[in-house]
């Protein structure tokens, strides 16, 4: 029988990896079944997906989910590693690079409904009010391949921050519409200081016509963002972490793997996928098309390649995401952080929320030990075999 690549030493792991996730109590989107009826969905007209036909069925909304209410419950854990990663990329330019070698621009890839949006806006704000090295953000840039979704963040921080000025505590707002691997950019190079991509972005740059489109096509995007970035610059991305066994990406990427293989597609990249089927929670959204595939990068092996691009660590984490709110903390929650199911102008609406907390601190050290104690506070975690691990990188030019 054929080995299984990455991250499994033999067949036996990967058969044990088979039976975690399917008793009645695991998350619904990791059962065998429903992973492949998600397959046979997503490959029904073709046993291939190149670039451009994924990028449409992101562009009809397929393959997405409501970020909104599905992140709804680690908000808190989001806001806290944009402000962390901020802080940590902002602090190291400016210690290493004079103000004429940077921008003070941010660039947002991906921005969807715009979850990171507003916490990049506020978390600027603050940055700049105590830089002793001027301006730290002076410009926000904000990047989605959908129209749509580029009009309803705009719309989104007009309603929020009640003005059509795109221009925020000081902080110039521009929105640029498109893939970013084709766009293209006034001047050709140095043009940010911090580019973010969170909420697995760099995982849906994918061609799976074959493994060569996408070496290539990624190695595109990463150059592209090399080029784009200034000498001291860094770029934040994150990714499904799978080498944890066992936990939710480990289960996920072996069914992956062994439906891929039972039915033989991707002979070349299906080690490297992952195939996601929604839970029934997000079934309740009936526009959202169920199904999603992405592709996923390995430690070593995406650290080799991000060198290869002339992209080094500087920092990474690994983060467990909760399973709920304690019933106990919901009320203080809501009271701190508002909800998505008001209107935008309601001032109990979550963007407004935010910036109301943001208000309560000059400085991001205490906004990170508040938002420290809060996580440790009302979280409750899964069990070991449905644990959602990310990992988030920093990378910058230069080798640490």
């Amino acid at each position: 029988m054929t080995k299984p690549e990455l991250p499994f030493k033999d067949e036996d792991e990967l058969q044990r990896a088979l039976t975690l996730g399917e008793n009645p109590e695991s998350s619904t989107d990791l059962r065998y079944k429903n992973l492949e009826i998600a397959c046979d969905d997503i490959f029904k007209k073709s046993p291939t997906l190149d670039n451009k036909t994924y990028k449409n069925a992101i562009l009809e909304k397929k393959y997405t989910i409501n970020l909104e209410k599905y992140g709804e419950i680690h908000l808190i854990k989001d806001i806290y590693e944009i402000v962390d990663c901020l802080h940590s990329a902002i602090s190291g330019i400016q210690q290493q690079a004079p103000g004429s070698k940077r921008s003070q621009a941010c660039l947002i890839i991906g921005c969807g409904p715009g979850r990171e949006v507003i916490p990049t806006i506020e978390t600027a704000n603050i940055l700049n009010r105590t830089s002793s090295h001027g301006k730290a953000i002076g410009e926000i840039v904000i990047n989605d391949l959908s129209n749509k979704n580029i009009d309803y963040v705009r719309e989104m921080i007009a309603e929020i921050y009640n003005t059509r000025e795109e221009n925020i505590h000081d902080i110039n707002l521009k929105f640029k519409p498109g893939d970013f691997n084709t766009i293209k950019f006034a001047n050709k190079k140095d043009m940010f200081d911090i580019i973010e991509a969170f909420w697995y972005v760099s995982c849906e740059i994918c061609d799976f016509s074959s493994k060569q489109a996408m070496k290539e096509l990624q190695k595109h995007f990463y150059t592209k963002i090399k080029m784009l970035l200034t000498q001291k610059g860094r770029f934040i991305e994150d990714y499904p972490y799978a080498n944890e066994a066992p936990s939710y990406y480990y289960t996920l990427l072996a069914k992956s793997y062994h439906i891929l293989r039972e039915k033989n597609l991707l002979p070349d990249l299906r080690d490297q996928v992952i195939l996601n089927a929604a839970s029934e929670y997000e079934k309740e959204t009936p526009t959202n098309y169920p199904y999603h595939i992405r592709h996923l990068a390995f430690n070593g092996i995406h650290r080799e390649q991000m060198e290869k691009y002339g992209l080094y660590e500087q920092k990474s984490d690994i983060t467990l995401y909760p399973e709920k709110i304690i019933s106990d903390c919901q009320k203080e929650y809501r009271q701190l952080f508002g909800s998505y199911n008001h209107d935008k102008s309601n001032p109990d609406y979550v963007g407004k929320k935010i910036i109301e907390f943001f208000k309560n601190y000059e400085k991001i050290p205490s906004l990170l030990r508040q938002l420290e104690m809060i996580i440790n506070q009302i979280y409750v975690y899964p069990e070991e075999h449905d644990r959602k691990f990310k990992k988030t990188y920093i990378w910058g030019k230069d080798k640490r």
